[in-house]
């Protein structure tokens, strides 16, 4: 369900469970601990049989789990049995079914083994593990015993019968190829087979087979390269989930190259993976937000969160006090506005740190129905609360000086006109790109002339936005973001080559990881795949306003801050303004609703997507850009 949190950006923990066999606890010590989950359940649950089914699932979770995570694991099953409400018996059919799909034997009761212990074990601390991963992890025990039970005397288990026939048959076909490839088929294949539901056994050993008649050899060596490599840190039913992709991916699309192959199923599984990592911590984090208790760890991750919270605000009032420091230079400044005292960020970066303070002293968009006026009263007494008192010479992280003084409402509309102003731009330049790109995509042109009526609109928006009122700027701004998207809708969009997408993708996290996303960065490195502009529809299709979960830091003056639990990043797919690049994939800042607690992305198919779209209804995006990477054109 939750773990608990270690401040250090923060950390996310989890016992390390260990359910190949019943830990060794007393029956009598088991006892004592059940008439406090009984007498948790009287106080907690109404419903009789809820009462009745958290008290037994809770007995048999723990004779399962080691004796130190009792009391964790009791809060877990609470949470489990809270969350699910009146669900609860559902929830549990749809966990038990998962772990009977791992064995399909009907063995008797005699069984030695340990097959049906296994199964048992897992149906009883199957609530304990969260749904996002719960089928790796309850692949990679099944697995494991599969790999043992196989080179074992014969059981009455007659699918390790047949799995044994089918190892014995790659076995026997692995002694005729390349002397030098034998292990990686003999290791791969193994892995393959023995992670292989029943349901998918007979198929993966076609895949493997198939690879070995039509001397694809190369591919069971890649794959092994990568399943062995230790910068691939990956748990073991990920690792083996790739591992099966692999030998599907190869046998469907025998013009793929080896490599490609195995780089694009492991970068896959460890993209996966990371989203995995992230829905967890912030589920957890929304649970004890919500009063969850995690036993013997409520108190350390409280405190942590208390930590890291208190670390981010005063990063963000940092960034308010540069923007108030700038905004009285400019008032000093008059007709001339002057640049940025030195160490401060320069004009372009305050520009964009004052759209995210507008949209945060606003609490909303600044787009579309759900956008809110700046209550500018509200504002000042808020800000001024948590406002240190006023000082003169302090410190910015990066050794500028930013005068500590309490916000004046001039300095408020100053900073709120420049965050408009800096938003205009923004769907300025974005429009213009997309007119010069749906020219050669033969966009509607409808659409696209009224792309230029709205440049018109937004021109002395972006230069001049105090002299528009706020309604007027708002509604510009929605209409503007509204046109762009029917503009996308409009362009028919290229499929491409299964092999040129998993190009893409490789090349694409390969360039973000070089990236440092700072608010206002407006340039950033190049993806290793030219593209035509033709490709730039299925692109849109498959990475704009997609959850970018593998990053959660942002790099503000010069110093990593973790994201929010209220803030995420996500993909943008626009046109370029150079010439020598198809079109650009820029990662915008998004922050979630006041009030609500949902994740970033919809939950629906969020374990098999690793950029999931954004959650739009409670979620939206700021149009702070934290960095552009490039998408060279086909030569």
């Amino acid at each position: 369900m939750y773990g608990w949190i270690t401040f250090a950006l923060p950390i996310l923990n989890f016992p390390e469970w260990d359910f190949t066999q019943t830990p060794a606890t007393s029956d009598t010590t088991r006892q004592a601990k059940g008439r406090s989950v009984m007498t948790l359940a009287s106080t907690t649950f109404q419903n009789k049989d809820q009462r009745n089914s958290f008290v037994q699932k809770t007995f048999a979770i723990l004779k399962e789990v080691p004796e130190e995570h009792w009391d964790y694991a009791i809060q877990m099953s609470l949470a489990f049995f809270n969350r699910h409400g009146a669900g609860y018996k559902a929830k549990i059919e749809d966990i038990e079914k998962s772990v009977d799909a791992e064995f399909d034997d009907k063995l008797p009761s005699d069984d030695k083994s340990g097959i049906a212990a296994m199964i048992a074990r897992l149906k009883s601390v199957g609530i304990l593990l969260p749904d996002i991963n719960r089928s790796f992890t309850v692949n990679a025990f099944c697995s494991a015993l599969r790999d043992q039970l196989v080179v074992q005397p014969p059981t009455a288990s007659k699918e390790l019968a047949r799995l044994r026939l089918l190892l014995k048959r790659l076995i026997d076909a692995t002694a005729k190829c390349e002397p030098d490839h034998q292990t990686a088929i003999s290791v791969i294949g193994r892995v393959a087979l023995c992670s292989s539901q029943p349901s998918e056994l007979a198929e993966m050993s076609n895949f493997a087979g198939h690879l070995i008649d039509t001397k694809r050899t190369d591919v069971f060596v890649a794959l092994e390269r990568c399943y062995n490599d230790a910068r691939i840190n990956l748990p073991w039913g990920n690792k083996y989930w790739a591992v099966r992709q692999g030998l599907k991916t190869a046998a469907a699309n025998p013009r793929c190259a080896a490599e490609d192959v195995s780089h694009t199923v492991f970068t896959l599984a460890m993209n996966l993976n990371q989203l995995e990592d992230e829905v967890l911590i912030r589920e957890t984090i929304a649970a004890v937000d919500a009063g969850a208790d995690l036993g013997p760890n409520t108190a350390s991750t409280r405190a942590a969160l208390r930590q890291w919270r208190e670390w981010m605000a005063n990063g963000q009032r940092q960034q308010t006090q540069a923007l108030i420091a700038d905004a009285q230079r400019q008032a000093t400044a008059g007709a001339h506005p002057m640049q940025p005292a030195q160490g401060m960020p320069d004009r372009e970066t305050l520009q964009t740190w004052s759209l995210d303070q507008l949209v945060r002293w606003i609490e909303g968009p600044v787009t579309g129905p759900r956008r809110k006026r700046l209550n500018r009263k509200q504002v000042l007494d808020r800000v001024r609360a948590s406002q240190p008192q006023p000082s003169t010479g302090a410190m910015m992280p990066s050794g500028g000086q930013a005068t500590s003084a309490l916000l004046t409402e001039a300095q408020l509309n100053k900073i709120g006109n420049e965050g408009y102003g800096a938003a205009a731009a923004y769907f300025l330049d974005d429009i213009k790109e997309l007119i010069a790109l749906g020219k050669q995509l033969k966009a509607d042109d409808g659409l696209l002339r009224n792309c230029a009526l709205m440049i018109d609109r937004l021109e002395p928006m972006s230069q001049a936005p105090a002299k528009f009122d706020e309604d007027e700027l708002q509604q510009a701004l929605t209409e503007a973001e509204s046109l762009m998207d029917r503009v996308r809708a409009s362009v028919h969009t290229i499929q491409a080559e299964a092999a040129l997408k998993d190009r893409f993708m490789i090349q694409l996290v390969r360039a973000l990881e070089l990236e440092a996303l700072t608010p206002g960065r407006r340039h950033g490195g190049v993806i290793q795949c030219p593209l035509r502009t033709e490709d730039w529809g299925w692109v849109v299709e498959r990475y704009h306003r997609r959850w970018l979960s593998s990053a959660r830091t942002l790099v503000i003056d010069d110093l990593p801050v973790r994201l929010d639990a209220n803030q995420a990043v996500a993909l943008y797919v626009t046109g370029s303004s150079q010439s020598d690049y198809a079109f650009d994939v820029s990662v915008h800042l998004w922050r979630r609703d006041e009030g609500k607690a949902s994740l970033p992305a919809k939950t629906a198919n969020l374990a098999q997507d690793p950029y999931p779209p954004m959650n739009a209804d409670e979620w939206y995006d700021t149009y702070v850009t934290c960095c552009v990477l490039h998408v060279p054109r086909t030569k």
